[in-house]
């Protein structure tokens, strides 16, 4: 909720929902009303690969920031399993200290996110630091002349660098995508040195070096995902050009409304168009679709406007991510840096002089509640009488609150997933037939592309 003393106030509906073949009586459902931007909770990651077992760490990010009592509970809970959580990610950890979810297959975006995330849990368990620094030196070795980290095989997005359509759109040729790969590769890898902080002469020169590449590619890349990346990259080393390198994300990540948002690639238009245009409405569509891609953009985005303190900026950023947030319930890999992110960005809108009057009902009135918010007001649980229900918000005052919606519930459903098999596949990309070809204009479907997954 933001509110800025607005006499409309501000107004909201909360969907809980339950699955149609919920259990009769398992479902159990509650409020969390904290003032200012609170991530309480973090929906339970189940287990089966690395990036699970990463994103399972990310409570650690605002376990120091949960108010007591109320949280209590919970933070023992994150520490309690921190000691199972190590192990796991131990268990890919390859001869040479490098880290992947394919044992035949390295990654160095792997080994780089498990490089920060240690040394973040160092803070609340006893991490080996010869284990640190080995992976360290790991990363650091691979460093080539110029300062670039090239990827590796599990880093290779095959989705993005073997897509006719997504190269079509970019305009961009398989030799500047696998470029823009590596400049990515590498701006991530100083924005997690950066964050582990600079020990020794060696950690100094690698940052420089992968500086001075960052500044040299700058010019030349194109996609949102690097422009973001090499952004916050040169804030982070206070780069020379990081000025110019802010401008240039503003310039890109911004609608032709003026509003945060990243560019459309809309095919032109031809003769045959007539044929998809409706008779009320002469404007041909192009459905609107978030990428994993533009989220990861888009978080880069937040980081580099709350570390230079733009406060208009990070809120318009983290609105977009706001309705967007439907992502993070199926890509893991985006828990981590979200949290980061949004944890960055609530110290940059801490609103002192929070003065908020929220007024809670439910769908059947059966729950009704007023509540008044200072900054000093702890998080306060209400519990849902029933489920599915949806719950009115309405918010008078002025300052930031959060309010997060939880269900329980048990389902007939069978698990594709046991501790000894898993088993899932998923479309990664949709392909649709070329504008005005035979076989858009017969009609023809569009070609899916499966990823399938069986351990």
């Amino acid at each position: 909720i933001w509110n800025f003393n607005e006499e409309s106030g501000f107004s909201q509906v909360l969907h809980l929902d339950t699955p149609k073949n919920v259990v009769p009586g398992s479902e159990t459902g509650e409020l969390t009303i904290s003032g200012g931007l609170a991530m309480p909770r973090i929906n339970r990651v189940g287990d089966g690969g690395l990036t699970a077992v990463l994103a399972s760490l990310t409570p650690l990010l605002t376990a120091d920031r949960r108010e007591k009592p109320a949280n209590n509970s919970e933070s023992l809970e994150v520490f309690r399993l921190l000691p199972g959580k190590i192990q796991s990610i131990l268990s890919f950890k390859k001869e040479d200290y490098s880290f992947s979810e394919h044992p035949m297959f390295g990654s160095h975006r792997a080994t780089v996110s498990i490089l920060e995330a240690l040394s973040k849990v160092q803070l609340y368990f006893s991490i080996d630091p010869d284990l640190i620094q080995a992976i360290k030196r790991w990363v650091q070795l691979r460093q080539e002349d110029d300062g670039r980290f090239t990827p590796l095989d599990a880093d290779v997005n095959l989705a993005q660098t073997n897509s006719s359509y997504t190269s079509a759109k970019r305009n961009l040729t398989p030799e500047a995508i696998r470029f823009e790969n590596i400049v990515e590769i590498t701006a991530e890898t100083v924005i997690a040195l950066y964050e582990i902080g600079i020990e020794t002469d060696s950690d100094s020169d690698t940052l420089q070096k992968a500086k001075i590449f960052l500044e040299n590619s700058l010019p030349n890349v194109e996609s949102p995902e690097t422009i973001a990346a090499v952004t916050l990259a040169l804030v982070l080393v206070r780069s020379a050009t990081a000025a110019w390198a802010i401008e240039k994300l503003r310039n890109t990540s911004t609608t032709e409304a003026g509003e945060f948002g990243w560019p459309r690639f809309t095919p032109k238009q031809d003769a045959a168009d007539w044929l998809y245009e409706s008779e009320s409405e002469k404007t041909f569509k192009i459905p609107f679709v978030t990428t994993v891609e533009e989220y990861k953009a888009s978080l880069y985005a937040l980081s580099t406007f709350c570390i230079i303190g733009d406060l208009k900026s990070a809120q318009s950023v983290a609105r977009f991510l706001f309705y967007r947030s439907h992502m993070l319930d199926n890509h893991y890999e985006l828990l981590y840096p979200a949290v980061k992110a949004f944890v960055e960005y609530d110290a940059l809108a801490k609103d002192q002089h929070r003065s908020l009057t929220i007024s809670l009902a439910t769908s059947g009135m059966e729950l009704t509640e007023t509540l008044d918010l200072n900054k000093d007001k702890p998080s306060q649980t209400l519990y849902l009488p029933s489920l599915p229900t949806k719950v009115f918000v309405y918010a008078t005052g002025a300052g930031c609150a959060t309010i997060q919606g939880k269900t329980k519930y048990s389902t007939y459903s069978v698990s594709g997933k046991t501790p000894l098999l898993e088993i899932g596949s998923e479309v990664i990309e949709e392909i649709q037939p070329d504008r005005s070809s035979i076989e858009e204009i017969e009609g023809k479907p569009p070609t899916l592309k499966i990823q399938t997954c069986f351990k």
